[in-house]
């Protein structure tokens, strides 16, 4: 299998944060793999597909009568190799850092906004899977509360995360 051409059939799955499923259409490959790829990785393309069908990590579909590539669990499992402890870790560090880095004191708030147009992006999909219990386990230790202002969830700092921040 030319791990070139796997790669970059993960990778584009990585870029859409595709889950079990999410497909990629056989135009992907006609316009945008073969032409990043010299004529001999070219002539493997077909033989590669085929090695990743039968290794588990893709599918092979056809979706409104077009072929497509489906991402299968054990492909998902590949892409997004997360220990659950690192996952939680990281979206722990973020929002601390968040409030950091905005001088936050005690009562400052980061809404909904910021939780869906920047930490949710920067997290993979088996990282947001841990988003609501990483939440619920930063208000039961006291360092956020998690209030309703202006009619949008809100993280408010607690004395205990300010403590933990400065």
């Amino acid at each position: 299998m030319n791990e070139k051409i796997k790669s970059k059939i993960l990778d584009a799955f990585v870029a859409m944060s595709a889950q079990v499923g999410h497909c990629i259409p056989d135009r992907w490959v006609l316009h945008t793999l073969i032409p990043s790829l010299n004529p001999k990785e070219q002539a493997e393309i077909q033989s590669t597909i085929d090695e990743m069908k039968n290794e588990g990590l893709i599918t092979l579909d056809r979706r409104s009568d077009m072929p497509v590539m489906a991402l299968s669990q054990t492909g998902y499992d590949t892409i997004y190799p997360t220990d659950p402890v690192e996952a939680k870790s990281k979206i722990r560090k973020a929002i601390l850092n968040q409030f950091s880095s905005t001088s936050s004191r005690v009562g400052h708030c980061l809404n909904e906004r910021w939780i869906a147009q920047n930490l949710i992006p920067s997290l993979n999909p088996k990282e947001r899977e841990k988003l609501d219990s990483v939440l619920n386990e930063m208000a039961v230790e006291g360092l956020i509360t998690i209030e309703k202002k202006h009619g949008m969830l809100a993280l408010a700092l607690t004395q205990k995360g300010f403590d933990i921040i400065y």
